[in-house]
């Protein structure tokens, strides 16, 4: 019988080898999926190809969503810093255009004149005409936005031929579209007169050096902007000999900008008939409420430009003076047209001077007194 047996004897040790040697035996998966992909024992001989298919493919999924999120957030967070740097860029342009003076940048010479037409609406043929006179223009810059600028006025400002003369009262968003060169006057209470005569020593030179000059005012070189005396001195300085010619822009003026961009209406059938524009700062520091000028009328609206360093001294004058009730309504818009730094303040004229102490309110501002002041605002 063992003979029989021993040829058979390789096949037999195959047959036995399996039950014999552990990583032999066959595969038995369990048929319930478990809640994690390892066991606590450290084996995965537990787990279903079905269930480590589906683990691998949520481990996919999560992170296809978590690779999701983090371009989003930066991409979100480039467009931010994009942003942020564009608006220090602009920032950082329209101050170093403000803090332009004469003592650090000379004027140079005026650029050659451009070739023009001999035809009125122009023609084929084109020929360099003689540089004429200098233009000597009062321009109006408007409440300041930008937005608000006449179509003059901005191509005045574009021009790189045009030397440009502002004042601290005309924002940095419009002095920064100065193409050409530009000074800034330091007007402030107290060398105010000062810094008129530094004006017009700018435009002496400017023109006896042969620009063409802009006297940008805020709101319009007419309305409390001094723009006439600016025009009589000028006349004074150049007119006897014909040497310049003269310009004026018109501009739209904060007195009637300012309150409307509040939400306050000047005049409004039952509330106000009339309407007075006063300055706060006349000829020898003169001001219309401090000589019984102005009376109270239930139906009329006060508007004071130049005035808010007095607010306290006029209030009190329209009460003493003027008869007026303490409870009128005021209203004080501040940096009107200046996007984010537009503020407006209300109050009645026994509380609007300390309100306006109490928030720092400073020029430029224009001040509304009247029912006017709240036939929106309710």
């Amino acid at each position: 019988m063992i003979s029989l047996l021993l040829p058979l004897s390789p096949f037999l040790f195959l047959l036995l080898l399996p039950s014999t040697i552990p990583f032999l035996r066959p595969l038995h998966l369990p048929t319930s999926a478990p809640s994690t992909l390892w066991s606590t024992n450290g084996n995965t001989d537990e787990y279903s190809p079905e269930e480590i298919a589906k683990t691998i493919q949520a481990a996919d999924l999560e992170r296809a969503e978590g690779v999701k999120q983090y371009r989003a957030t930066a991409a979100s967070s480039a467009a931010s810093k994009k942003v942020l740097n564009e608006q220090l860029a602009r920032d950082y342009l329209a101050k170093q255009k403000l803090a332009k003076q004469s003592a650090e940048s000379p004027l140079p010479p005026p650029p050659p004149p451009l070739p023009t037409s001999p035809f009125p609406r122009g023609g084929a043929q084109t020929q360099t005409r003689p540089r004429p006179r200098p233009l000597v223009t009062l321009c109006g810059s408007g409440p300041g936005d930008p937005s608000l600028l006449t179509v003059a006025a901005h191509k005045l400002l574009t021009t790189p031929s045009n030397f440009v003369i502002s004042d601290r009262l005309v924002p940095p968003s419009i002095t920064a579209l100065i193409a050409g060169p530009s000074r800034t006057a330091r007007k402030a209470p107290g060398c105010a007169e000062d810094a008129q005569e530094e004006i017009y020593a700018w435009i002496e030179e400017g023109v006896r050096k042969g620009w063409d000059v802009v006297r940008l005012k805020i709101g319009d070189p007419y309305v409390f902007g001094r723009g006439g005396e600016e025009m009589l001195r000028i006349e004074e300085m150049f007119g006897k000999n014909n040497e310049v010619d003269f310009e004026v822009v018109p501009g739209v003026s904060a007195a009637l900008a300012a309150p409307l961009m509040a939400g306050i209406p000047v005049t409004h059938r039952g509330a106000s008939n009339r309407l007075i524009i006063c300055t706060g700062y006349g000829l020898n520091a003169t001001h219309p409420d401090s000589n019984h000028d102005i009376i109270y009328h239930p139906e009329q609206t006060l508007v004071f430009v130049m005035a808010v360093g007095r607010l306290s001294e006029i209030a009190s004058n329209l009460i003493s003076m003027g008869n007026y009730p303490h409870h009128t309504p005021v209203a004080v818009i501040e940096k009107a047209g200046w996007g984010a730094k537009q503020r407006t303040f209300r109050g009645d004229l026994a509380s609007i001077a300390e309100i306006a102490k109490e928030n720092k309110v400073v020029a430029p501002s224009t001040i509304v007194v009247g029912d006017v002041v709240n036939v929106l605002n309710s």
